[in-house]
């Protein structure tokens, strides 16, 4: 569980000397033609934002008591946290609406992250976008957002410190963030507070829902070779087999694509686009008849996702 929102229009909710005696003031801001006063105080873990209408709170969970959000919390982490946060700000957070937070898993991949994104094609309804910080992709609308990243990467562009047994892991992380609307979504109808996420059955909703929306992402099989062999010169020569290497570093589909791109661009002729597909996909087709060390990085993908998502709804249940 990562990131969580909460917020209330009744400012009698949190005492204000809890923010100004553990909190740092950094900016004041005008909106509405200068008719709201838009107050921001941060420390280490949280900032809290007042203005004319209300109080929200942000905060991350996982970093709130791992001091890294590198890893994952379960439900009974988040339920320590619920305790040690309230204390800390001397707040009963059931007064505070929860309208927003992220939900997500890591999944320890054979090849870094980025090499498993080709596969990940579109989803319905939601708009694909480049992730930032990481080489990762994003999936979003109006209320919900679903990314694919790489969490080492995200860590060090963060400036992060990575706790020493993850720095030799490929870690690719997915994530789901809920913003809004979480009453017309059938599996998150239920949560209204923070305290409604950490009942079993609302955090296994909550699960159910990160499941339902990766199975609805529309993928494609990515095929690799584990050890590119040089095969007879007499069958590929050296400037094929250099192509091959190419391919299969990037992917076929994604290598194909780039052909389109360039044609769709004019920097190909359709005789030349077509001519350069067809020895890309015999040549595949030959060294095939040459190696059969391949494997599908979607399916290695699908296995880890799922195998997560098992793991985490049995220890929602166990705690």
């Amino acid at each position: 569980m990562d990131k969580i929102k909460l917020y209330t229009t009744d400012k009698s909710h949190i005492n204000r000397s809890i923010i100004d005696n553990n909190f740092e003031p950094v900016g004041n801001s005008f909106q509405n033609n200068n008719q709201n006063l838009k107050q921001t105080f941060k420390n280490d873990n949280t900032n809290i934002i007042i203005d004319r209408y209300g109080i929200t709170i942000k905060t991350n969970p996982t970093t709130y008591l791992k001091q890294t959000n590198i890893c994952q919390i379960n439900r009974k982490e988040l339920i320590l946290f619920k305790e040690i946060f309230e204390n800390d700000l001397n707040i009963n957070s059931s007064n505070f609406k929860l309208t927003g937070f992220d939900f997500n898993i890591n999944i320890t991949t054979e090849h870094p992250p980025n090499t498993y994104f080709n596969s990940i094609r579109s989803l319905p309804k939601y708009k694909h976008i480049i992730y930032p910080y990481a080489e990762g992709i994003s999936f979003i609308n109006n209320c919900k957002s679903f990314t694919f990243y790489d969490k080492l990467k995200e860590q060090n562009k963060h400036n992060n410190k990575i706790p020493i047994e993850y720095l030799d892991l490929n870690l690719m992380r997915l994530e789901m963030s809920v913003e809004r609307k979480m009453k017309q979504t059938k599996n998150l109808s239920q949560i209204e507070t923070l305290e409604d996420l950490t009942y079993p059955n609302n955090y296994i909703s909550t699960i159910n829902e990160f499941e339902n929306i990766y199975n609805k992402i529309h993928k494609q099989p990515t095929i690799k070779y584990r050890n590119m062999k040089r095969p007879d010169p007499a069958i590929i020569c050296t400037d094929d087999f250099a192509k091959l290497y190419f391919i299969n570093e990037i992917g076929m589909t994604e290598y194909l694509n780039q052909l389109q791109q360039e044609k769709d661009m004019g920097l190909l002729t359709y005789r030349k686009f077509k001519s350069r597909k067809d020895k890309a996909t015999n040549l595949w087709d030959k060294y095939s008849s040459t190696n059969d060390e391949k494997f599908d990085l979607l399916e290695e993908m699908n296995k880890k996702v799922f195998e997560k998502i098992t793991q985490t709804k049995r220890a929602a249940i166990e705690d």
